[in-house]
């Protein structure tokens, strides 16, 4: 089989899954757990499609947080045109809470209209060993002892503004999301019988919330944003501080800073993790392994690094270009960091993932 049919096959396989196991339930879900898409001043609305997985990673994995597809779809504070964007379901709760809860309360008076944003998403975690429980045990990684199978899909609406010169940002999401569907076993076991016939995952069946149609979940964030430091020459460099919090699937208190030029990004954020429902278990269906609060690692840092190719290349070709065009299209590459986050000794390590993400302005 070619390399092309066997994307379509993947692209197939992914809308399929999605369909049959989200459809029987609740419509169909979304968000973005890592990377927050985001509409620059020079355009009105941009589409991104993103694919992680940790064999992007540099040195590779196959373990923990092990691969992720999103869509985004991206209105412009100035863009008033994309109507599916903005009667999303979940825009009302989401302006609701921006504009009453503590952290946000009167954000209306932003000088930056907020660009809205709509995400429909998928990751799934994986153990460090993929084989039988009998073999895992016998190569020192019990399944019971280690990280436990989880996938999620899910649906997102979100509201974000950039900090201005006189006044802070914001970012607020709501998602809506399903735990314990096929989609995570049927894309990975499809995967590993291209790339890795030794390693095709054999216990899906342990994952968190397993059932026949998935359990619904959801996650709030809320971040405020505070511009650092910013340039006013064609580099483009911003710093940005952020705090908040995020309730739900993952519930913790997040500090973090991000700084970015015109063709990368860098962003270190930090976690005190109260809950963790891929490792403590969901609250219906079946969740064969999981693990206490107490054997939680508390303190999470996050880290990420980005790289728009197109930009870069362009920025090479016009070196010192005081007015560069501004891009429709792009291509990115990234690599994705997390601490452990189990205090269960010699079995659950760090993440580590890559990304390739595509996107255009419409």
């Amino acid at each position: 089989m070619s390399r092309f049919s066997d994307f379509l096959s993947l692209a197939m396989l992914l809308a399929s899954s999605a369909a049959a196991n989200a459809a029987s339930a609740v419509d169909a879900p979304s968000a973005s757990s890592a990377v927050e898409a985001k509409a620059p001043a020079e355009m009105r609305s941009r589409f991104y499609f993103t694919f992680e997985n940790d064999l992007l990673a540099r040195p590779p994995s196959d373990t923990n947080y092990t691969m992720g597809v999103r869509m985004s779809w991206v209105n412009s504070g100035s863009d008033e045109r994309n109507g599916d964007v903005d009667a999303s379901p979940l825009r009302q709760p989401v302006e609701y809470a921006r504009d009453h809860m503590w952290l946000l309360g009167g954000r209306r008076d932003t000088a930056n209209r907020p660009s809205r944003i709509v995400n429909f998403a998928d990751d799934a975690f994986t153990p460090a060993c993929l084989h039988s429980t009998t073999v895992c045990s016998a190569q020192g990684h019990p399944i019971d002892q280690d990280r436990p199978y989880a996938n999620i899909i899910y649906y997102s609406f979100a509201l974000s503004a950039t900090p201005g010169d006189l006044q802070d940002g914001y970012s607020t999401e709501l998602a809506v999301g399903l735990v314990g569907t096929a989609i995570g076993r049927d894309v990975q076991t499809w995967i590993h019988e291209r790339c890795c016939r030794d390693k095709i995952p054999q216990e899906w069946h342990t994952q968190i919330g397993q059932s026949a149609t998935g359990v619904p979940t959801l996650l709030y964030k809320q971040l405020r944003r505070h511009q650092v430091w910013r340039t006013r020459d064609w580099s483009g460099i911003d710093v940005e501080a952020r705090y908040g919090f995020w309730a739900g699937w993952y519930t913790w208190p997040t500090v973090g800073l991000e700084a970015k030029t015109r063709w990368a990004s860098v962003a270190l954020d930090a976690s005190y993790v109260l809950h963790n429902e891929f490792l403590q278990g969901a609250y219906a269906g079946r969740s064969d392994i999981r693990y206490r609060y107490g054997q939680l690692e508390h303190e999470v840092a996050l880290g990420h690094a980005d790289i728009n190719l197109v930009a870069l290349a362009s920025d090479l070709i016009d070196i010192g270009g005081a007015n560069p065009t501004p891009q429709r299209w792009g291509l990115s590459y990234s690599q994705g960091w997390k601490s452990r986050e189990l205090k269960v000794p010699g079995v659950e390590r760090r993440h580590r993932w890559g990304g390739l993400t595509l996107w255009f302005n419409y």
